[in-house]
């Protein structure tokens, strides 16, 4: 709109300026042409206000201090040490002497094997690791076991590897009564789901069975069934075997 009111201005002063140029010259005299046309005079730009005083900004209010705690669901994921309910895995704790029985299932034929088994708290005590040795199918086999407690299902973990299958195999279970461990696990074979159960009986402290159970043939039917003695029962009991015949050599000879 400026602009269109300048241009208008432009044209008004280029038209008055000859005739005002006429009317100053005498008569019968021509005024030659200007060689210049006549400099158009521009308004001066208008000016901007100068802008209104505004009042100072309010004063912010603080930041809040940041809490360095830690959320509470992160505090209930670390616990500070290992849960009671993995303590109850203690009697496994030691060297195992045992016999293994395979029965005759799809995986192989029946055989028996003498083994041995060490276990032992790792990570501060938030895991128990177990070490088997035994013989499978005439072949040296060797296992590791990995025990846990998982504190949101609560139930008992444990996975196992081993030198025969490359998989890991994790088993979930509980305590159904307080000296029997009961442990699942489902895998494929052949593209058919197979669970499997495992169970360990504790008849006392310096014993255990453990069996193995599973539904590849259609139904569940043992495959395994391991009886363990403590290596250190075994010990003490050869100790006291020994001193009991030294005793009675050495009445024998006084008696004579």
């Amino acid at each position: 709109m400026v602009r269109f009111v300048l241009l208008l201005l432009a044209a008004f002063l280029f038209a008055a300026a000859p005739m005002g140029a006429l009317a100053q010259t005498s008569p019968g005299t021509t005024t030659p042409p200007a060689t210049t046309p006549p400099a158009v005079t521009t308004p001066p730009a208008a000016t901007t206000p100068p802008a209104a005083t505004t009042q100072p900004p309010a004063t912010e209010a603080a930041p809040a201090p940041v809490s360095n705690a830690q959320p509470k669901a992160a505090v209930l994921a670390m616990p500070e040490g290992p849960p009671a309910d993995l303590k109850k895995l203690a009697p496994l704790v030691g060297t195992w002497n045992s016999t293994v029985h395979v029965y005759e299932s799809p995986m192989g034929p029946a055989s028996e094997s003498a083994g041995k088994s060490t276990y032992g708290w790792a990570f501060g005590g938030m895991h128990l690791e177990g070490k088997h040795q035994m013989k499978m199918m005439g072949k040296p086999f060797d296992g590791r076991s990995t025990w846990g407690y998982d504190t949101q299902k609560k139930q008992y973990q444990m996975i196992w590897t081993d030198t025969m299958m490359p998989a890991a195999f994790v088993y979930y279970g509980t305590y159904p009564t307080d000296n029997t461990l009961s442990l699942f696990t489902t895998y494929m074979v052949q593209d058919k789901p197979v669970t499997e159960k495992v169970t360990m009986l504790f008849p006392d402290a310096n014993s255990y069975v453990l069996s193995i159970e599973n539904d590849m043939s259609g139904t569940m039917q043992k495959v395994l069934e391991e009886k363990g003695v403590r290596a250190a029962a075994n010990a003490s009991a050869k100790k006291s075997t020994t001193a009991k015949k030294s005793t009675a050599k050495s009445t024998t000879k006084k008696t004579g």
